[in-house]
């Protein structure tokens, strides 16, 4: 590359560099020492090859929708450094793809998934899941969140064009396929050949431990020094680390049991709720119990066995089934993935030949805050 462009690839700098949205984010791109001591050993025993990383932008934004931050971003920060968010969620991917790159050599494909859509099919099981997270995201905002609301819908359509020009990095707004299943509908069709990354904080994102395709598939809880992986058997006990005793419970269980555990006691955050006082140490509890007496099997978890084997009231057998609906991928994926819905999606998935343009744009409307040298890592210019 010419000499001149190289600042304007590398430096940090300018209004967009210095928005008081990067600290808000800042914990979701770890330090490659902390990454190395969560991942890299997961990493190093998965065969060579291409990694997929899949970023829940639900939950990756969730901090920008909070009352601390709505307390110190003024709209006037916002309309200061406009185009800060699509900074930051660029420099994410470069972040992660520089990461795998330069400490495993591993290539990678990037995608961050959301929604501007309400689920129907969930929706049709709980006419208030996602309430909460639909008031800040998709409904008409109240006046204290419009101009979050507006500042990070701009910013996402800024973001597209940035990663349409960067090589196997997307932007995908997964319509009405709930968007927390879309990389399970990918990998149910195969099309992950590699060992997958997930990063979400949602309970129920747990269940990508067992996610379809025969590659492994880690769950990346990034949030600064206390980021966290599971993945495999590992599943359970992250599942189970609310609870002083849960690490007692891991052994009795298997990964195969956690559809049940889920079902029994949701994802609050997604407004999918379990059992009335059930977390994930009773359910667990429950799971182990009935297991043992030769009911729920964890080779294939299925709600029937559930529903006739787990000792419920018809009350608390209808919950289970609504839970059940709601926080199971599979279940989701099997009823909306349909082929005409994933090829629409796909359409989103778009590569163009443009880092020139990418470094006009960096130098003109960010002021050198891309990193471009980390999001091309392992690319083609």
């Amino acid at each position: 590359m010419a000499t001149n462009t190289a600042h304007a690839r590398g430096r940090r700098g300018g209004q967009e560099a210095d928005s008081a949205v990067g600290p808000l984010l800042g914990q979701r791109r770890p330090k490659y020492e902390i990454l190395n001591d969560t991942l890299g050993e997961w990493l190093t025993q998965q065969p060579p090859g291409e990694v997929y990383v899949f970023v829940n932008l639900n939950h990756l934004l969730r901090p920008l929708f909070s009352e601390y931050a709505l307390a110190r971003v003024s709209a006037n920060d916002l309309r200061r450094a406009p185009r800060a968010l699509a900074a930051e969620l660029t420099n994410l991917v470069g972040h992660y793809r520089n990461y795998l790159w330069t400490r495993h050599g591993r290539q990678t494909t990037v995608a961050l998934y959301h929604s501007t859509e309400k689920c129907p099919d969930k929706l049709g099981c709980l006419s208030d899941y996602k309430a909460e997270l639909y008031a800040r995201r998709i409904d008409e905002p109240p006046a204290e969140l419009a101009s979050m609301r507006a500042y990070v819908d701009f910013n996402l359509r800024v973001l597209r064009p940035l990663l349409e020009r960067t090589p196997n990095a997307y932007l995908v707004d997964t319509g009405e396929l709930d968007p927390e299943a879309w990389p399970w509908a990918l990998m149910v069709e195969g099309r992950c050949p590699g060992p997958r990354i997930i990063l979400s904080g949602w309970r129920s994102d747990i269940q990508y431990a067992l996610a379809p395709g025969g590659h492994a598939t880690a769950i990346l809880r990034a949030n600064g020094d206390h980021t966290r992986v599971a993945a495999g058997e590992g599943a359970l006990a992250d599942l189970l680390r609310e609870s002083k005793t849960g690490a007692d419970l891991v052994g009795e269980l298997a990964p195969g049991h956690l559809p049940y555990l889920l079902s029994l006691c949701g994802d609050d955050d997604l407004g999918a709720p379990g059992l009335q006082k059930t977390g994930p140490h009773r359910a667990a509890q429950l799971v182990i119990k009935r297991s043992k007496e030769g009911f729920l099997p964890p080779a294939a978890p299925s709600l029937q066995a559930l529903l006739e084997e787990a000792g419920l009231t018809d009350l608390q057998k209808a919950q289970v089934a609504t839970c059940w609906h709601l926080t199971n991928h599979a279940d989701h994926v099997a009823r909306v993935a349909t082929p005409a819905l994933m090829a629409q999606l796909d359409t989103q998935m778009v590569d163009l030949s443009g880092l020139g343009e990418l470094e006009a744009s960096n130098s003109r409307y960010f002021g050198g805050a891309l990193n471009l040298d980390m999001l091309y890592a392992g690319e083609e210019y």
